[in-house]
Parts: C-alpha cells; sequence; structure tokens
C-alpha cells in the first residue's frame, strides 16, 4: 500500500479521513516517466488518474494546424491529472508530457469509480474535488487567454483580434 501521507498532501484527497484514504490507497500504484516521455494522449481513452509525487508534466493540446499549446503545468507534489478518466467521455482532452524526470500514482479510472460509488460520501467529495480542479484550471486558461490578447492587441493597435485574422 501508497503512503496514506503522500494521498492526503493530494488536491483531489484533501478533507478525505485516514481510513477513507485507506481504502483508496492499496490501489494505487507507482510509476517513473523520463524526460520528454508521454503520460498519455490527447483523444485517447482516459484510463489512469496520475498523482504527482515529484518532477513536471505539462498538459498540452495539440490544435488544428498542429500548434502545440501548454494548457497546464503539472509541477507541485500531490497535483492530480488525468482527472478525463473519472468524467464521461473518458477520453483525454489534453495530453501529458513529462518535462523532466517523474514519479506518479496511479489508478485505474474504472477501480477508482467502482470504489466511489461503494462509498458515495468519498465519492461525492472526490467529484467536488475534481469539479474545484476544473474550475480553478479554466480560471487560469482563461486569465492567459486574456493576457495573450492583451499583448496582441499592443503589438497590432487592433482592438479586436478577429478584425486581425480575417485581415486580406
Amino acid at each position: 500500500m501508497n503512503s496514506i501521507k503522500d494521498l492526503k498532501e493530494t488536491d483531489l484527497f484533501k478533507g478525505l479521513e485516514t481510513k477513507q484514504l485507506q481504502l483508496l490507497g492499496k490501489h494505487f500504484t507507482e510509476k517513473n516517466f523520463q524526460a520528454g516521455e508521454a503520460v498519455f494522449s490527447q483523444g485517447g481513452p482516459a484510463q489512469n488518474l496520475y498523482i504527482l509525487l515529484e518532477g513536471e508534466v505539462t498538459l498540452g493540446i495539440k490544435a488544428k494546424g498542429e500548434v502545440d499549446i501548454t494548457a497546464y503545468s503539472v509541477g507541485k507534489k500531490g497535483e492530480t491529472f488525468g482527472l478525463s478518466s473519472l468524467i464521461k467521455p473518458y477520453r483525454n482532452n489534453v495530453s501529458a508530457t513529462c518535462t523532466k524526470k517523474t514519479t506518479v500514482l496511479s489508478i485505474n479510472g474504472e477501480v477508482l469509480k467502482k470504489l466511489m460509488k461503494q462509498h458515495s460520501k468519498v465519492g461525492f467529495e472526490i467529484m467536488e474535488r475534481v469539479a474545484e480542479i476544473y474550475y480553478n484550471r479554466l480560471n487560469s486558461t482563461r486569465a492567459m487567454i486574456t493576457n495573450l490578447f492583451k499583448m496582441f492587441k499592443f503589438q497590432t493597435g487592433k482592438s479586436k483580434f478577429i478584425e486581425t485574422y480575417y485581415e486580406r
């Protein structure tokens, strides 16, 4: 069984009691990745949930035209990624790539969902945290986009991005 201390320090399981963490802990495995190694790919099936122990993982989006956009960087011990394994349609909406040697705890999404159904109080608390994590990441992305538009306006003098985008 993995250290309950590691699970207590996660953004996803904060607030759960030791007994509840013990229930989950025995289903986690530790995995190691090298710098540059993909943990999962955008569009693929979301099978596992991950908790960062050490290292750094970039969550990126491949946009049309093969442009890679960093949506979020997971670099703090206890941060969670692979949340799509808990949310329909269970497909990865980003790619996760290690930017340095990385160690994670991993649990199969199906196993975690089954435990959450069997222990509804635990499941409810976990899903509240999932919503909180997505909300915080959405706000972070909004701030990034707003700053991008401000920089674009400053550099071009255009008041609207769309006017420049569709110039001929």
